[in-house]
């Protein structure tokens, strides 16, 4: 009987991650590319644009107020009543404009009861209260502040109050 030879396929099914690797390869270099061209000189030339939100600023709540109105100016008070208004923080000083934010903090020591309220009393085209909050320290030794949008002021009146019905007044011009 004569010998015969079988030649067999093998199919080897290590050739389809090769091909997957290839295709990955493949998108991977046409993004590195889009990059490259996007943000080239010669990209931008040819037209190709980038996607560059631009920067916004921060807008102010009381937390960052003081560091993101700008314009402030301390101001100093000598008192010897309590609840005591040592001195303070407003933003923007100078020329404001109607409706921008405007910023105040106060600093209040009162060594005969705790402080339970702080207004700032605006006179002007618009007469409001606002409201002031402790934002650091103690009702006794700490800090007040205050953010709302300017309405054409023409003063501002800080007026505290304290467990006892003390109350004082200090006027910022």
């Amino acid at each position: 009987m004569p010998q015969t030879k079988q030649q067999s396929k093998v199919h080897n099914d290590s050739s389809l991650p090769v091909v997957e690797v290839l295709v990955v390869i493949t998108i991977t270099t046409a993004l590195l590319l889009g990059v490259i061209i996007s943000t080239n000189p010669l990209g931008k030339l040819l037209g190709a644009t980038t996607t560059q939100q631009p920067s916004t600023p921060p807008v102010p709540q009381l937390s960052n107020a003081k560091e993101v109105i700008p314009g402030g100016m301390p101001f100093a008070t000598a008192m010897n009543e309590f609840p005591q208004v040592i001195g303070g923080y407003i933003a923007p000083y100078h020329a404001p404009q109607v409706g921008d934010p405007y910023y105040i903090e106060v600093s209040i020591r009162d060594r005969v009861a705790p402080v339970t309220k702080v207004i700032a009393k605006i006179e002007g085209q618009i007469a409001q209260e606002i409201p002031l909050t402790l934002i650091d320290g103690t009702q006794q030794d700490g800090t007040w502040g205050a953010l709302w949008n300017y309405t054409g002021t023409r003063s501002v009146k800080i007026i505290s109050y304290d467990e006892k019905n003390n109350t004082t007044e200090v006027g910022v011009q």
